[in-house]
């Protein structure tokens, strides 16, 4: 800090000096002008420029170099010389000048220097230029005892540091108070002797930062006296002073702020773990309500497929019927097995793009489609209510949660079908409306329904938690807030829109949603020219055989009951295109069994694919997301196989 005060002095000696009365003047060994103050130059009439160009000998007039360099020798062995003279001004004439000299090298340079006075002058010269230069040391003193006050005052701690020792040349006081070190004590430190010995590797880091900049500011952790570490927010700068380089670091303890910042993040998670409970709970009362609906679209399917197999069984049981004379009775009967089957895959499928609510996933979405699924989760609801009507015009994809936006529809549509047992508002038909448009940049869904409305009343508060006009049985009041905190995280929104009968929610989501869908579509290579070697990996033995049963005659299917016999397999056949692997399974499950592919055959890296009913654990779930991997439905069919060959790698990016 000392160094810094010392600019500050020079600065104003230098300004002190330009309003002497006297003329002074600093030349080196050669006689070549270092300094002249303004006195100097309005004496011999020339301009400070035209001075530093010009040499002793060039404006002294009667004495020689020889005499000159003599007076000079004198001067270097510490005498202070007074002479009178004359010096040439810049119109000819000679003036004379009565001069005070001396040599000094305490800068590293032998320089002279000169102090003036026209000869003509009244008073004592030397005593004059003592008395000037008393009053700005006096000066000097006051205002470096001025300049630490001041320093002293602040809250910061500030500390000087030497570049290249990088020891603390000064502290002021609050910097004492926050190591909890005197002044003498701190000198003996670095700034690398401050941190936390855990942050003490920061220190090169930052070095070589003030080395290309010149400054630095951050914050680290540090440590006091007696062992107590705390974080502090801290600039340094650099400075080159007459004495050296030179780093001001100031410091502001902001362990207080951390602290609370600390806090404020752990609230934060506790909130976000409660929002997700919430959500969850919402979503298994959505679920509740829907059973009935899912239990008609899954048993009706379920019962003629059932119906038809016991027939068929019936039929081959038969012997004395041909074979030829049952297909015309079979073939339709297993048609009409595969139509159930495909009714109840969709069903589940509809359910697990509801439950990709816990998975975060994020997806190239569709919003009609978005809406279909709503309407076929919420169809029991509205069946015996109001007729459904879909007025659904062509959107463009965009990323999004495809399992929450099906939660805000479907909330919407249970809403609706909830508002309706009341009886329509216009004593007509009842119905339920939902349409889709583009508007600009934004993708808008209207879910409108011909009930009695929302009350007054309730309006201002709808999207509040725990507001609801339903039976406890019936609601929890967390639904539309829950619609509304989702459509926030699209950067849409919800409300409800005015309208003559019923009423209109309206939901609003951008093209850009701020959302990120991080696979990408991979290349498609050429098809292979031979018959696929499929390995399928499933602990459910019914499962392999059905499967195997209905892939044969496409691809060379070979088949193992976990994760262990499928290693074997792959060990000792390197020809297997494409694996097929349960992603729940006992021992060894799919992730642990990518896992060793991996470590044990990484050949195999990029030809691994999963599939899965749905049920996922904890663990699974977040290897899922960690990984990007996308599961592929069960069955798993000739469709869905040939897609993965065609588009030449796995449906998830292994190779990162």
């Amino acid at each position: 800090m000392r160094n810094v005060v010392s600019e500050a002095k020079l600065e104003q000696l230098l300004a002190l000096l330009e309003h002497a009365s006297e003329g002074l003047m600093v030349h080196d060994t050669e006689g070549v002008l270092r300094y002249v103050n303004q006195r100097f130059c309005s004496v011999l009439g020339y301009t400070r420029a035209e001075l530093m160009q010009l040499t002793v000998f060039d404006i002294e007039v009667g004495i020689d170099a020889a005499k000159v360099r003599q007076i000079w020798r004198l001067m270097v062995d510490g005498e202070v010389v007074d002479l009178e003279g004359e010096h040439r001004a810049k119109n000819g004439e000679t003036v004379g000048i009565r001069v005070r000299a001396r040599c000094d090298d305490s800068s590293g340079e032998r320089l002279f220097y000169i102090a003036a006075r026209e000869a003509l002058e009244s008073y004592d010269f030397a005593i004059a230029i003592n008395r000037e230069l008393e009053s700005i040391q006096q000066r000097l003193v006051a205002s470096e005892a001025s300049y630490r006050a001041l320093l002293d005052t602040v809250k910061e701690a500030i500390m000087v540091l030497d570049w290249d020792s990088a020891l603390c040349i000064w502290a002021n006081d609050a910097a004492c108070e926050m190591f909890g070190y005197t002044r003498e004590e701190l000198r003996s430190f670095t700034g690398r002797m401050l941190l936390h010995e855990s942050r003490r590797h920061e220190a090169d880091t930052l070095s070589e930062t003030l080395r290309q900049g010149g400054r630095a500011a951050g914050r680290l952790l540090m440590k006091r006296k007696d062992a107590e570490a705390f974080w502090a927010d801290f600039s340094i700068t650099v400075y080159d002073t007459l004495q050296g380089k030179r780093m001001v670091d100031v410091f502001r303890d902001v362990s207080d702020t951390v602290r609370y910042q600390e806090e404020l993040e752990r609230k934060n998670q506790a909130l976000m773990a409660a929002q997700a409970r919430l959500l969850h709970s919402d979503r298994l009362a959505t679920i509740g309500q829907m059973a009935a609906s899912i239990a008609h679209e899954i048993n009706n399917p379920a019962a003629y497929v059932v119906t038809n197999l016991q027939a068929l069984r019936a039929l081959l049981e038969t012997e004395e019927t041909p074979l030829a004379d049952l297909q015309s009775e079979l073939l339709p009967m297993v048609h009409d097995s595969l139509d159930g089957i495909q009714r109840i895959l969709d069903t589940t499928r509809d359910l697990k793009s509801f439950s990709r609510l816990d998975q975060q996933e994020l997806l190239w979405v569709d919003l009609n489609e978005v809406v279909r699924v709503a309407a076929k989760l919420a169809a029991n609801e509205l069946r015996h209510r109001a007729v459904l009507r879909l007025e659904l015009q062509p959107l463009p994809k965009i990323p999004a949660s495809e399992g929450k936006l099906t939660q805000v529809l479907v909330n919407l549509l249970i809403n609706a079908a909830h508002a309706l047992e009341q009886g329509p508002g216009d004593g007509q038909q009842a119905r339920v409306t939902v349409t889709s448009r583009a508007e600009k940049r934004e993708l808008v869904i209207d879910v409108r329904d011909t009930g009695p409305g929302v009350a007054p009343e309730v309006r201002e508060r709808l999207f509040e938690p725990f507001v609801t006009t339903k039976t406890p049985d019936r609601g929890t009041g967390l639904g539309l807030s829950l619609c509304a905190e989702i459509m926030r995280a699209h950067r849409g929104s919800i409300e409800l829109v005015p309208t003559a009968i019923g009423a209109c929610f309206r939901l609003r989501v951008p093209v850009d949603t701020g959302l990120k869908v991080s696979r990408a579509a991979p290349c498609a290579p050429e098809p292979p020219a031979r018959r696929l070697r499929v390995l399928l990996v499933d602990d459910e033995p019914l499962l392999l055989k059905s499967q195997d049963r209905l892939l044969k005659r496409h691809f060379e299917v070979l088949t193992a009951g976990g994760g262990a016999e499928a290693l074997d397999v792959m060990r000792r056949d390197p020809d297997i295109d494409l694996v097929v692997c349960d992603l729940m399974m006992p021992v060894i499950d799919g992730p642990e069994f990518r896992d060793r592919v991996l470590a044990e055959l990484p050949e195999y890296s990029a030809r691994v694919h999963f599939c899965s009913g749905g049920a996922f654990t904890e663990r699974v779930r977040g290897y899922i997301a960690e990984h990007g991997v996308t599961v592929l439905d069960k069955p798993v069919t000739r469709e869905v196989l040939e897609s993965l060959v065609e588009r030449g790698a796995s449906e998830y990016p292994l190779g990162r």
